[in-house]
């Protein structure tokens, strides 16, 4: 593979992106990767060390590789347990946790193949140091070197992201978001809120957060229409939940255990919430969602499309109004909903 001296970058900073393409002129002449010959993988790893959002969005790429490659052992790398939503899906053979540890092991391993969808300097890194026999990844953040295919990330949309690299591979990408299927046994004390609409108010980012206040209003709305409102979240964040719990009249669900979040988003008629990872579990368990879009586009992060249940909410000029979402809410549920 020809390797380039000049590459195009994401980062906007000047001076960070001029440093950033002297270190890869660099790592060029010190960590060269040959091209090889690309065969079909019996043992592949992918790299996702980020948030729960990015792990969903990754899993119609674990799909496709399955597809594709139906003799592979696929193992993922995650962060930590606690993001472990992958748990429900038969074609990954293993789910490794970061650790000293564990980058023994993976190294032991010797892949066929490692995927780096995230394109961070630290996992391109992390990627040539497990010694794979062919790696491919997005090196717009640094590090194309470690790569022996270095992907420019044409789009921040991480299912473009996916395709790029299945057409890189020549294999056809799977655009259907595959189910979480969840058990009977882990479904059942969920039935009660069959009848109920959730709302998980709060995401990681405060930018994209519609405010508590308009939640509150909003579930006082929807009790005059006899919609029953669940309310779940880490509660442990009590400058966002305060007001909620000293609600007396709405029911609460703790999110804090991640297959319980699934079961319950499972059961409920309808997710209520801004851009997240909820979201993301909704689709993937055939639930109706509205994503209520404050400022980002929905084009980016929203991959998913009305007729399949899944509505948005976009006002990047104007404030969306309790009213608006009420609106929305009882045109998603129908006239008899609540009746």
């Amino acid at each position: 593979m020809t390797k380039q001296f000049l590459f195009k970058y994401k980062i906007t900073h000047p001076i960070k992106r001029w440093l950033t393409q002297i270190l890869d002129a660099v790592l060029n002449f010190i960590f060269i990767r040959k091209a090889i010959s690309y065969k079909e993988p019996h043992k592949l790893l992918i790299i996702r060390l980020d948030n729960l959002g990015d792990i969903l969005l990754t899993r119609p790429l674990v799909y496709s590789l399955k597809k594709a490659y139906p003799q592979v052992s696929i193992d993922i790398l995650l962060s930590k347990e606690s993001v472990n939503i992958l748990k429900f899906d038969s074609w990954i053979t293993n789910i490794f946790f970061i650790n000293k540890e564990t980058i023994t092991q993976l190294k032991n391993n010797r892949y066929d193949l490692i995927i780096e969808p995230k394109g961070r300097l630290d996992y391109a890194w992390l990627t040539y140091k497990l010694k794979p026999n062919f790696s491919i990844g997005f090196g717009d953040a640094g590090g194309r070197a470690f790569f022996n295919e270095a992907l420019y990330q044409i789009d921040q949309n991480p299912i473009e992201k996916n395709k790029q690299i299945c057409n890189k591979l020549n294999i056809t990408y799977n655009a259907n978001f595959p189910d979480i299927n969840v058990g009977d046994t882990l479904l059942e004390p969920f039935q009660k809120y069959s009848s109920f609409i959730l709302i998980m108010p709060f995401s990681s980012r405060k930018e994209k957060d519609w405010s508590g206040d308009n939640y509150l209003h909003l579930i006082t709305a929807l009790k005059k229409s006899n919609i029953k409102v669940v309310v779940a979240g880490e509660f442990s964040r009590k400058e966002d939940f305060s007001a909620f719990i000293n609600c007396a009249n709405i029911e609460l669900f703790s999110s804090e255990q991640l297959y319980h979040l699934v079961a319950l988003i499972k059961s409920v008629k309808l997710l209520v919430g801004p851009d997240s990872a909820p979201i993301h579990i909704a689709a993937a368990v055939r639930t109706n969602t509205l994503s209520l879009y404050l400022k980002e586009a929905p084009s980016i992060w929203h991959h998913y499309k009305e007729e399949d249940g899944h509505y948005v909410l976009h006002s990047p000029t104007k404030e969306i109004t309790v009213e608006d979402v009420e609106i929305k809410i009882l045109s998603i549920l129908g006239e008899d909903f609540g009746k």
